[in-house]
């Protein structure tokens, strides 16, 4: 019994068959499937805003694309984007802000922010974590939502958040 025990984590973990999937010329992620574009009929765009879905066991792996009003991101630019975007986020989540880690890319610097939010009806608190970029004048965001609605840590899903995230190709 008890090695059934000290097996079960290594039974819940799955191998998934990770392909790239080409945001644009720019940005390029790996993703267990294709995704399907959210809101949008198929071969046609709606607005300049874009975004993917990928809803798998493990949960659902988002990619947003939109552009930042800006010509090209300079340093001042980028930095004021990420601060109205992470401001945006908590007002609109009614998150609290656990900590920003910078991370380099070939566009320039990126950011990753870490939140807390209390789930909708109830009293329990999840993490969400996101990471984001700015390429010339387009932002993305890579978001990944664990299946386990009850993980408050944000441990749930994390080999496969770290992947998708890890696996950021980007070309300026």
């Amino acid at each position: 019994m008890k090695r059934l025990l000290l097996l079960l984590p290594l039974l819940s973990f799955t191998t998934l068959d990770w392909q790239p999937f080409a945001v644009d010329q720019h940005v390029t992620v790996d993703l267990p499937a294709k995704p399907r574009e959210a809101n949008a009929v198929p071969g046609k765009k709606i607005g300049r805003n874009r975004a993917w879905m990928l809803p798998a066991p493990e949960g659902v792996y988002q990619i947003m694309r939109m552009p930042t009003g800006f010509a090209k991101a300079d340093e001042a630019a980028r930095n004021s984007y990420y601060e109205r975007l992470i401001a945006f986020a908590m007002r609109n989540e009614q998150g609290q802000l656990e900590s920003i880690t910078a991370f380099p890319t070939a566009a320039g610097p990126s950011l990753e922010y870490k939140y807390r939010v209390l789930r909708p009806g109830t009293r329990q608190h999840l993490t969400r974590i996101v990471r984001t970029l700015v390429v010339d004048s387009v932002a993305y965001s890579l978001n990944f939502i664990p299946a386990n609605q009850r993980d408050s840590l944000g441990l749930a899903g994390a080999a496969q958040r770290s992947h998708f995230y890890n696996s950021l190709v980007v070309k300026p």
